[in-house]
């Protein structure tokens, strides 16, 4: 019973963070409609950064700041949105759009994810250290992973 309690509270403890962070920032709702609202059916368990490495977790939230002021200063805060976000081979892919559909994403946000998309490949999406390019994972991650060690037992 105390197990299933401390999930119970893990949960809603999730939930809380995740509002707080669609609050923040709205893009980050995998459950927003075409005309910036939420659908009734989102509960908050989940958001569009859950489907990234948890090694990035800190990182796009990081980019995610630096967002919010460039899209409040074009006045597309709140139709800004995500078709997708994922990893491809390493790098973090970044799939955004405006809702309005007569206006395009503003170059300096494009600019600003493809630096991140680069910043991701020298990013261990593991545990979120420094790498170089040419692997997923940082030294420290890869030998962990190659000897059964702490997350990968």
């Amino acid at each position: 019973m105390k197990q299933w309690l401390e999930k119970e509270q893990m949960m809603v403890d999730i939930q809380i963070r995740n509002k707080e962070l669609v609050e923040k920032y709205p893009w980050l709702c995998p459950e927003r409609k075409d005309d910036g609202t939420i659908a009734d059916c989102y509960d908050y368990s989940y958001t569009e950064i859950d489907f990234l490495p948890t090694g990035w977790h800190n990182m796009v939230l990081e980019m995610c700041e630096k967002l919010k002021p460039m899209l409040e200063e074009h006045g597309l805060f709140d139709i800004y949105a995500l078709s997708e976000v994922k990893e491809k081979w390493g790098a973090l892919c970044w799939y955004d759009y405006i809702l309005d559909f007569h206006c395009d994403v503003p170059w300096d946000v494009r600019a600003l994810t493809c630096n991140y998309f680069d910043k991701s490949k020298e990013t261990c999406m593991v545990c979120g250290a420094q790498k170089t390019a040419e692997k997923f994972l940082c030294e420290g991650c890869e030998y962990d992973r190659e000897h059964g060690i702490g997350r990968w037992t």
